[in-house]
């Protein structure tokens, strides 16, 4: 039995609802299903009767609410007698973003961090994924959020989502775009990112079955960078999908497809810090803000 099960199981409980449970934990209304499908298997109850209204409490169900309110209680002091404990621990953490701070939660992780530690500084650096992999390795940062599954086996990585990638384009070639294919696509100038970016080997593969790769109009190294170059008509990019629908909304780009692929987000750090004070404290702080499903527990290196 999982934590973030009871607490799902709660939410469900008290919004009697899947789709507000899903909204109030942030999480999709598929991995509360799966959550309460699980809690339910293990237990050998059923917990919720589902009715054209909503989700009511079986009497097993009611029961069980009791004690798992008591338990998640029971957690909490234990939080609030760790923060007691730990109440010295101060100084810097160093956090490496490997896009936009708005879609890494960064404010909510801040917030939790300080509510907790309040005189532990969060110091924000924008990498991109591989070179907060290596500032990860080297002791330059602390932890680094990353795509993609860390390679080296110094590392130890807690997944958090994923994340759809698309294509965007300037909104002013709306009508030049029309109904284009991957091979029109590969004959207009494209935005390339730095070689350590995980995109430019998306934009590979992408362009493989052609055997030729699009024009590099400008290389960057920063997502704002990129939003600002694809709306002043410099060319075609890849883009994190949340960040490209909003730019779309505001009428500065356009997206040109359904996701090309989707990425997996990781908070990445070292293996041999993983019982540190400091390191827990990031871990714990990032489970409370994106509370992660069962693919969110730790995970070793592939290297």
């Amino acid at each position: 039995m999982e934590l973030y099960q009871l607490r799902t199981f709660l939410a469900v409980s008290e919004e009697q609802h899947i789709t507000r449970a899903a909204e109030r934990l942030r999480i999709s209304q598929p991995s509360v299903s799966i959550h309460i499908k699980a809690l339910e298997e293990e237990l050998g109850l059923k917990l919720f009767i589902r009715t054209p209204k909503g989700m009511v409490l079986t009497n097993d169900g009611q029961q069980i609410k009791l004690r798992a309110e008591a338990a998640l209680q029971a957690i909490e002091a234990v939080h609030h007698q760790a923060y007691h404990l730990s109440k010295n621990l101060a100084g810097m953490a160093r956090i490496g973003l490997n896009i936009d701070a708005q879609y890494l939660r960064a404010s909510d992780l801040l917030t939790v961090m300080h509510r907790r530690f309040p005189e532990l500084e969060l110091h924000y650096f924008q990498r991109h994924s591989l070179e907060g992999h290596e500032q990860v390795q080297n002791g330059q940062l602390d932890a680094a959020f990353i795509f993609e599954a860390p390679m080296h086996s110094s590392l130890e990585a807690l997944w958090l989502d994923k994340f759809g990638i698309v294509i965007v384009a300037p909104y002013q070639w709306q009508h030049r775009l029309h109904n284009v294919g991957i091979k029109e696509l590969s004959e207009l100038p494209w935005i390339w990112t730095d070689d350590r970016c995980p995109f430019n080997r998306i934009i590979q593969r992408l362009f493989e079955p052609l055997e030729r790769l699009p024009e590099k109009r400008v290389v960057v190294d920063r997502d704002m960078t990129i939003r600002k170059m694809v709306a002043a008509n410099a060319g075609l990019c890849l883009m994190v999908e949340a960040e490209a629908l909003e730019a779309a909304r505001q009428k500065q780009i356009m997206i040109l497809s359904e996701r090309v692929i989707e990425l997996d987000l990781f908070l990445v750090f070292l293996k041999k810090r993983a019982n540190e004070p400091l390191i827990k404290a990031l871990i714990d702080a990032a489970c409370e803000v994106w509370s992660p499903d069962d693919n969110g527990k730790a995970v070793a290196s592939q290297g």
